[in-house]
């Protein structure tokens, strides 16, 4: 006979805690019949960043945009149904953070609007519209990833120079 028993467990530790994460489950149905399981929690690792180096910045008003179509490929050492999110911040020329410090977030959907073309791949996109209010300047864009652990990847730079 087969009994399955599911259960949540909830975690004590902090996103800020330093990975890996060991758990240990022991389960005991008798003096003979028990079994354990180890599981380790990694963080998920951000292997490429594709970005334009340098784009025009557009000379009309809008509708008149120039596209950065931006990509990050990510792995999890525990799968890539444990990447909860992929995002970049963006420091711009006269050293504030755009969208008002806000991460922009990425998606792995497979839906053109992010210029995502394949859903559960690994590779996260976004599409930027920049328009003719936009300064010149290098901007530096810092992608993290984070799993549903809370487990955050290295950040990964990337500078693009809008002229």
């Amino acid at each position: 006979m087969t009994t399955s028993t599911r259960a949540q467990f909830d975690s004590p530790l902090l996103a800020d805690e330093p990975a890996p994460v060991r758990f240990t489950f022991y389960a005991q149905v008798d003096d003979s019949l028990y079994q354990t399981a180890d599981t380790w929690n990694l963080p998920p690792v951000i292997t490429a960043i594709s970005a334009a180096d340098s784009l025009p910045i557009p000379s009309g008003p809008p509708p008149d945009y120039t596209l950065d179509h931006l990509t990050a490929t990510v792995e999890d050492p525990n799968s890539l149904d444990d990447i909860r999110s992929v995002s970049f911040t963006v420091l711009k020329p006269d050293s504030t953070l755009s969208n008002n410090g806000q991460p922009f977030y990425m998606a792995d959907n497979g839906e053109d609007f992010y210029g995502d073309a394949v859903a559960g791949d690994g590779i996260y996109s976004l599409i930027i519209e920049l328009d003719n209010s936009t300064a010149a300047g290098a901007y530096v864009y810092r992608f993290t990833a984070e799993d549903f652990s809370g487990a955050v990847s290295d950040t990964v730079k990337h500078t693009v120079v809008l002229y």
